[in-house]
């Protein structure tokens, strides 16, 4: 399940692993629903400067290996015809060579079709032990997206890359979070990252998480990534360097982190600092000021929920969909 916000109309965008794709409009009412082809969304991003959907394209059926449809990123485009908002497909960037695309973030800087993707082959090759990928892409490199190639590719991750966040100031800087427990920044117009956070150093001591790193979001010159180590912790996105540990850390005790969203400066009034986290245990919101934790109760006429595997937070509230495909809005202005 994912969960995108439409900044354009207010709404939201959610997947399934049935396939479907749900588009929500700014009253809550539901607008498209679209089931994709063979494929099901296992990451999304909206890259609003140019009014484009990516969708990291994940087979649907296991079953039989002839019948494993082959990774892609899925694209499509707003339409307004009639009146109707909704997404019309444009067509599917061809990975088959890779095992998976794990995460897809735009850029939606001023040139735009600009975007990131974290990519892992089946298996190490001779000539390249490592399997994982951090690929840049610019839609307007290829007359069709079928023969889109990544623009730039980089290997450095020993890991597989499970997500990824835009650099707050510059859109061509994008972080990627992995398996290794490091996060890397990428330039774009740079050959390999230009810095690096956490993982292991030379004398192997650890730095930062002791686990797979899950999420990444960044807020202000702060980047937050969240781990199976069931830590949150907060970086200085102004002094990135392997060495150098996080400025906080903060143990749940809500089992391991699946998702993070940063309130961003000024989206909700008096709520900068509040990060909404989503655990095995449920959801919960953590402020860095205090290093206050408050568990989030459910939503009114929902006893229980199942584990959100994504989460939004938006000028509304947090917004959270997991394997029951509720979406769920929690209305967390409050929490102080």
């Amino acid at each position: 399940f994912t969960v995108t916000a439409d900044e354009t109309t207010g709404g939201m965008i959610t997947t399934a692993r049935d396939g479907t794709l749900v588009t929500w409009s700014a009253d809550d009412q539901t607008s498209q629903v679209t089931t994709l082809d063979q494929h099901y969304a296992c990451a999304s991003d909206v890259a609003q400067s140019t009014d484009t959907l990516l969708l990291c394209g994940v087979s649907r059926d296991v079953s039989a290996a002839s019948n494993v449809a082959p990774p892609c990123i899925k694209v499509f485009s707003r339409q307004t015809e009639q009146g109707q908002p909704g997404w019309v497909k444009q067509g599917d960037i061809l990975r088959g060579m890779m095992k998976i695309v794990t995460c897809a973030r735009a850029f939606d800087g001023e040139k735009g079709g600009d975007f990131a993707t974290g990519e892992q082959l089946p298996a190490a090759l001779p000539a390249r032990p490592q399997r994982d990928c951090l690929c840049m892409y610019d839609i307007g490199n290829s007359p069709t997206l079928e023969t889109l190639q990544p623009s730039a590719q980089y290997w450095e991750h020993q890991e597989i890359i499970t997500c990824l966040a835009v650099h707050p100031q510059d859109p061509s800087q994008v972080f990627s979070g992995s398996k290794d427990c490091t996060i890397k920044l990428w330039d774009k117009r740079m050959q390999v990252s230009a810095a690096s956070m956490g993982g292991t150093l030379p004398g192997g001591a650890k730095v930062g998480h002791t686990q797979m790193i899950t999420t990444l979001d960044v807020f202000g010159s702060t980047i937050v990534s969240g781990s199976l180590d069931q830590t949150v912790r907060v970086w200085d996105l102004r002094n990135m360097r392997a060495d150098r540990g996080p400025l906080k850390e903060f143990k749940l005790e809500m089992g391991a982190i699946l998702k993070i969203s940063a309130c961003k400066a000024g989206q909700v009034a008096g709520q900068d600092g509040l990060i909404a986290v989503s655990t095995v245990q449920g959801l919960a919101v953590l402020r860095t000021l205090d290093s206050t934790v408050v568990r989030a109760s459910p939503p009114a006429g929902r006893a229980k929920v199942s584990p959100y595997h994504d989460i939004k937070w938006t000028p509304r509230g947090v917004w959270a969909g997991g394997e029951d495909k509720v979406l769920d809005l929690y209305e967390l202005v409050a929490t102080r």
